[in-house]
């Protein structure tokens, strides 16, 4: 072996080390930030709402008033309760702590589903997802056999042929045969009137011997500006029913996705006039005084908010105020250090030069992309997996799907095979 290349192979060994060495100190690093005390980790997941203290407080007492229901002395007057606000503003956050998570504690039953942007052809996607959640919550309570039997006197055989046809997971609340299953074929979602009003009348007494049976029901449809028109009626529908109680409409949309010529807008115009209450709670974006309150509880520098105000400022004048936008500005600064607790001075600094320069985008889409971007390979394709999903999935089925992701691959490439031949 000549001395020429001798030499090259000791380079390319030299190179392999020298990349072994930087991903094993990146993995230490990224390691050691991992086993950081609290008091120098970027504390994000578990924030309190800042900002939203009176819609939390109005949104608590509605839920008192909802759990009275069946006692007496609960709502009698049917009032449809909506979120607005821009994307990023945190609709469904303020709806999960101020709805869901306090809806568990006190008895009361939450079930949700979200419109898929993507999903937009499917009918009643979102109402779908939301009763077949109440299904199971019901079916694991005490007193799930009463509401059955209860279920299947009030609801005729059409009636339940119906709800199990437009609404698949439901049907564990009642006996159907797989006949009767099959049989009602009406066009609930496609204009087929008759079998809409059907479809909205068996809906309405389903959920009024459910809400009977239990303390009070929370129903939260999300992202009501995909939603397709005759779910928008549905929900009309079933806000104007008085006959049903303890039951809590719930609804969330971007406003500035809902011009007045919006299918959504003009069903909640006409339902006004036939005299249903509407209440809104409109979630903006964040002031700076908030903003800087934020920062400070995410520091943990609650006692010392004065030192956070540069930061504070920037961050606002980056994000607007945007809570979304807030939270990925504030990580992507404690990723790339430009954000560090210094222990030698027991305190979290930062270099605002620096900070001003870094370039903040106003999309969600462009933001998430850079953040998978970052991620290795296997969350990537996990991502991936669930992204075929829809708005809901279950985590066991990503799971399954991508443990079997290369017999998949190889079945798609025999058929592919099959299809050239």
């Amino acid at each position: 072996m000549s001395a020429a290349e001798t030499a090259n192979i000791s380079y390319e060994r030299k190179d392999k080390l020298s990349d072994k060495v930087t991903e094993a100190v990146k993995n230490a690093k990224n390691l050691n930030r991992q086993n950081l005390p609290s008091l120098a980790q970027l504390r994000l997941a578990y924030l309190p709402l800042h900002g939203r203290e009176d819609d939390l407080k109005l949104l608590k007492s509605k839920l008192c008033e909802l759990g009275k229901g069946n006692e007496g002395g609960g709502i009698s007057q049917r009032e449809l309760l909506l979120i607005t606000g821009m994307s990023g503003t945190g609709k469904s956050a303020l709806v999960m702590r101020g709805l869901r998570d306090p809806a568990q504690k006190m008895g009361i039953a939450f079930a949700g589903g979200k419109f898929d942007q993507n999903n937009t052809a499917l009918p009643f996607s979102a109402i779908v997802d939301a009763l077949s959640s109440l299904t199971k919550y019901v079916m694991a309570q005490t007193n799930a056999q009463k509401i059955r039997n209860d279920i299947n006197k009030a609801l005729g055989v059409e009636e339940k042929q119906v709800i199990a046809s437009a609404m698949p997971g439901c049907d564990d609340l009642f006996s159907v045969s797989e006949k009767g299953r099959r049989g009602s074929s009406g066009n609930f979602g496609d204009g087929g009137k008759e079998s809409s009003y059907r479809l909205q009348y068996a809906i309405r007494r389903l959920l009024e011997v459910i809400c009977s049976n239990l303390k009070g029901v929370v129903l939260f449809i999300d992202d009501l500006q995909w939603g397709d028109i005759a779910t928008i009626e549905l929900l009309k529908s079933i806000s104007l029913d008085k006959k049903t109680p303890s039951l809590m409409l719930v609804g969330a949309y971007r406003e500035d996705e809902v011009p007045a010529s919006h299918p959504l807008a003009l069903q909640l115009r006409e339902a006004t006039h036939l005299g249903l209450d509407i209440a809104t709670i409109k979630v903006g974006n964040l002031s700076c005084s908030t903003v800087l309150a934020l920062i400070a509880d995410a520091l943990r520098m609650e006692d010392h908010e004065d030192e956070v105000e540069s930061l504070a400022t920037i961050t606002f004048k980056k994000t607007e105020g945007n809570a979304f936008f807030v939270l990925i500005f504030l990580s992507s600064l404690y990723d790339e250090e430009l954000i560090q607790y210094n222990f030698g001075v027991m305190k979290w600094l930062w270099d605002v030069d620096e900070i001003k320069k870094k370039w903040v985008t106003q999309n969600v889409a462009t933001v998430m992309l850079e953040k998978l971007k970052c991620s290795n390979e296997v969350s990537q394709m996990m991502m991936k997996i669930a992204s075929c999903l829809g708005a809901t999935f279950s985590p066991s089925i990503v799971t399954t799907v991508f443990e079997n992701i290369s017999t998949l691959e190889t079945i798609l490439e025999l058929g592919d095979d099959d299809m050239d031949t």
